[in-house]
């Protein structure tokens, strides 16, 4: 998964990835592509925005922890919220007081949607039965009432005497 960056708290406010960025975008924030680093994480002197293979991030997160647990909150978000994300963010200070929503569900969102999407067949299989059936009642009764008002026929049953 090329998608993925990590921000840590190493940046000093170089100010190059706002050059870099295009006018009027989020910075560095459009789905990515190619497996072209974007400008800002390319221009960043110190690795505070980086890019790459999501798994390498998360080892590069994880060694960041490992080396200065009194630098960062011990956790990585974007990791296991919402089924896991596609940034990763390090932080010396609690997401929460960020701006960061931390009472996300850890369950990957498409597993909600997948117990209706998975019933769907059955659903529309089930409406095609239950309207053909109405169908070819109403055709049958309507046939059964024109065989009723034609001449020679019983008006009870619809057939000829």
């Amino acid at each position: 998964m090329l998608a993925s960056s990590a921000v840590v708290p190493a940046c000093e406010a170089v100010v190059g990835c706002a050059v870099v960025a295009p006018a009027g975008s989020p910075r560095c924030s459009s789905p990515r592509r190619s497996p072209a680093a974007p400008a800002c994480a390319s221009v960043c002197p110190t690795g505070a925005v980086t890019f790459g293979e999501r798994d390498k991030l998360l080892e590069e997160a994880n060694s960041r922890l490992a080396a200065g647990p009194n630098l960062y909150v011990s956790q990585i978000y974007g990791k296991e919220e919402v089924g896991g994300t596609s940034w990763l963010y390090l932080s010396d200070v609690p997401f929460d007081r960020l701006g960061f929503r931390t009472n996300v569900v850890n369950r990957p969102l498409p597993d909600y949607t997948n117990r209706v999407l998975r019933l769907t067949p059955a659903v529309a299989l089930g409406w095609g039965a239950v309207l053909s059936g109405m169908f070819f009642y109403t055709k049958r009764r309507d046939e059964i009432e024109k065989g009723k008002n034609s001449p020679g026929n019983d008006p009870k049953t619809g057939w000829k005497d």
